[in-house]
């Protein structure tokens, strides 16, 4: 299983379960946040855009921020301890 796959699962299970905790969540790999952050940048949409392709890359985005927002929460929680 990839890593993607291992974090789409995570999050799978959360929104199945309802829950929000760090430690149920996929290690984030640095390097996967990286390649996805330059293949889905952040960007305002383009007037020659359909609305469907701007909901579409919104979707990308969001799923990026939330990546970069668990990887923050993990790698926090590592200096912590």
């Amino acid at each position: 299983m990839t890593c993607l796959q291992q974090i789409m699962d995570g999050i799978k299970n959360m929104i199945t379960k309802g829950q929000n905790n760090v430690d149920e969540f996929p290690k984030v790999p640095k390097a996967l946040l990286d390649a996805l952050d330059k293949m889905v940048p952040e960007r305002c949409p383009d007037s020659s855009e359909s609305d469907r392709d701007i909901w579409l890359y919104s979707g990308q985005r969001h799923l990026v921020r939330f990546l970069k927002q668990r990887f923050e929460e993990q790698t926090e929680k590592e200096v912590r301890k």
